[in-house]
């Protein structure tokens, strides 16, 4: 007797036989048993789960004469012929290779003759979804009405590129992956026929790499029998297939966990001079990790077994978290083979990043710290000759600087006073910091708490200003200066306040720049036009605004009574001054003041100079040069 493959030998012949689809198969065979039989039947799913198999068998059932409750006798010379492929009423087409209209219109033709030996003549077209558009539109016609002694049944693993009008005519049946527990039972029923002794981990291997297939496993199984015959090992099975050896994989696994780079490279060495494809090394970690995973997230379904072992050996080393992460990792490395190649080189760096990043604290541990962290205050610049400063006190709150005696019994190294004439600019001033007082570089043999009222010993000066509450920088007068470039923001300089007294030019021009935001608040349209105008003149309560006389649609702009009265309001915010306004066209031929007024406007620089100073510009020279 001549040899017959497993796939073969024992492929399914009754309703019952069929492996994890039990659903269709009982459906099927309610049909057949009722007389229900629709015109054409749709078969989905993955490869190896029972598809063509399940074609067979409702084949026979259908054309079977001694068919019993649904199901062929598989004795009957029909039901032999057509689980040999030879039966004449059973035709089965390949439909990647006979995917054209001209295979469709044959269908067609040879639709119309009457079957030779069964009840129906039957269409089986595998892989259904390979058939061009316009064939699918030949077959429109038969598959709706066709004749009484005609079936359809399709096989597709692509379901979702048929055209809806085929799916709309057609009963579809979804076939599911096969589970390990129903894989392993039915080849555990194949070694008992064969006499084979196989270990139960051989079998959940086996079960594990067909991914839900049955054909595979079938096949994996009779080439594993051929290599090591009736007695079958794990080892057996790692050698005939080319599966990475647990133990090679288990010590991947602990390198990494313990970050042990040279162990990473070198067990990634191993298995590559030992045969395996690094593309089968990725699959199995990200097979491995993908159990981890599982093991972490379902504590009650956790089994005994030497990989569990493993997962509780490193427990502690990888969590849940980790392994999330390290799981994603090796799936996005199929990606990156495929997008840039060097499998071996992504494969090592993917191993070793993930090596390094269990050294990563956890998110939940950061942002503990996070919460828990007080920062701390910033620190005082301090002057090379003042090894150890003295803090200051808080000052009190005043409205003006005030000028303060020393302490008695300490001689003061420089004094600070206030001009006269800083008394006339009190309203200004009573806006900015005033400067602060510091201990001397030397301080006395007695250092006294410096109080509101008294001075520390010394003339050291207290430059910081900072911005931040309770920052604070000591420095001295000779040191000043080192101290005032280490800061890292300078203090924010007081807003300019309004005037007092008449309107007055030189003031005026001072406001310009913030006279011209505010206009520009108001209508953008309109800043822009005054950004380009230059203050010429006060003449009581009248401003005359000089415009260049080539530009004579800014003039226009400029006069109309809306732009006239935003610029008075912003003249009035700024200024407190009520001001009409006269614009004129002047030739900037002779000085071009205000030409090279609008130049030094859009001057980033002398911008910058203006905003961070409160200022204006008051005179615009040619230079000689």
């Amino acid at each position: 007797m001549s040899y017959e493959v497993f796939t073969l030998k024992y492929r399914p012949q009754s309703f019952d036989d069929v492996v994890g689809q039990e659903a269709v198969a009982a459906t099927l065979k309610r049909a057949v048993e009722t007389n229900r039989v629709a015109n054409a039947y749709l078969l989905c799913g993955s490869r190896g789960v029972g598809k063509t198999s399940m074609a067979r068998i409702l084949s026979k059932a259908l054309n079977c004469p001694q068919v019993l409750a649904g199901d062929p006798c598989n004795q009957c010379e029909v039901c032999e012929s057509i689980a040999k492929g030879e039966n004449l009423d059973v035709i089965e087409i390949d439909g990647a290779s006979n995917r054209g209209i001209d295979d469709i219109r044959g269908i067609r033709e040879g639709a119309g003759y009457v079957p030779s030996q069964g009840n129906y003549k039957i269409y089986i077209i595998d892989e259904v979804h390979m058939l061009t558009i316009q064939a699918f539109n030949a077959l429109l016609k038969v598959l709706e009405e066709p004749p009484a002694h005609v079936k359809f049944v399709f096989a597709t693993t692509d379901p979702n590129n048929l055209p809806d009008t085929i799916l709309s005519r057609c009963q579809r049946h979804e076939f599911r992956r096969i589970s390990e527990d129903d894989i392993i039972a039915r080849l555990q029923h194949i070694c008992q026929k064969e006499s084979v002794v196989c270990d139960a981990p051989v079998l959940e291997a086996i079960a594990r790499k067909a991914e839900g297939g049955l054909r595979d496993s079938i096949s994996l199984l009779d080439q594993v029998v051929s290599y090591a015959g009736e007695t079958i090992e794990l080892g057996d099975l790692e050698r005939a297939i080319g599966v990475l050896p647990t133990e090679h994989l288990e010590g991947l696994a602990r390198t990494m966990a313990n970050q042990d780079l040279p162990g990473v490279l070198d067990s990634i060495k191993g298995a590559f001079w030992s045969g395996y494809d690094p593309q089968e090394l990725m699959a199995a970690l990200t097979s491995w990790f993908r159990d981890y995973m599982v093991w972490h997230a379902d504590p009650d379904g956790r089994s005994q077994g030497r990989q569990e072992a493993l997962f509780e050996e490193l427990a502690e080393l990888m969590p849940l978290d980790r392994v999330l992460y390290l799981t994603k990792l090796f799936l996005n490395l199929r990606g990156d083979i495929k997008r840039s190649g060097h499998e071996r080189i992504q494969l090592e760096l993917t191993c070793i990043k993930a090596a390094k990043s269990l050294g990563m604290l956890p998110v939940d541990e950061i942002m503990a710290r996070l919460k828990g962290k007080v920062a701390p205050p910033p620190p005082a610049l301090r002057s090379t000759s003042v090894p150890n400063p003295v803090p200051v006190p808080p000052r009190p709150s005043v409205s003006a600087p005030k000028v303060q005696e020393p302490s008695p019994g300490t001689e003061p190294k420089a004094s600070m006073s206030m001009p006269s004439a800083a008394e006339s600019r009190s309203s200004q001033s009573a806006t900015r910091p005033p400067v602060r007082e510091a201990q001397a570089a030397t301080p006395p043999q007695e250092p006294q708490r410096p109080g509101p009222s008294s001075s520390p010993p010394g003339g050291a000066k207290d430059y910081g200003g900072s911005s931040a509450p309770g920052a604070r920088s000591l420095v001295t007068e000779a040191g000043a200066q080192t101290a005032l470039e280490q800061e890292p923001t300078p203090p924010p300089r007081p807003a300019l306040t309004k005037p007092v007294g008449p309107p007055h030019l030189p003031t005026l021009r001072q406001h310009w720049v913030k006279i011209i935001d505010l206009v520009k608040d108001m209508s953008s349209m309109v800043g822009s036009s005054l950004d380009q105008a230059a203050p010429q003149a006060i003449d009581g309560n009248q401003l005359v605004l000089n415009v260049p006389k080539s530009n004579a649609f800014l003039c226009e702009q400029l006069s109309r009574n809306e732009a006239l009265g935003m610029i008075t309001k912003g003249i009035e915010a700024q200024c407190g001054w009520t001001l009409k306004i006269a614009v004129v066209q002047v030739d900037s031929g002779a000085d071009g003041a205000p030409v090279m007024k609008k130049s030094v406007y859009d001057d980033p620089t002398v911008r910058r100079f203006i905003e961070h100073f409160d200022g204006g510009i008051m005179n615009v020279e040619k230079s000689d040069g």
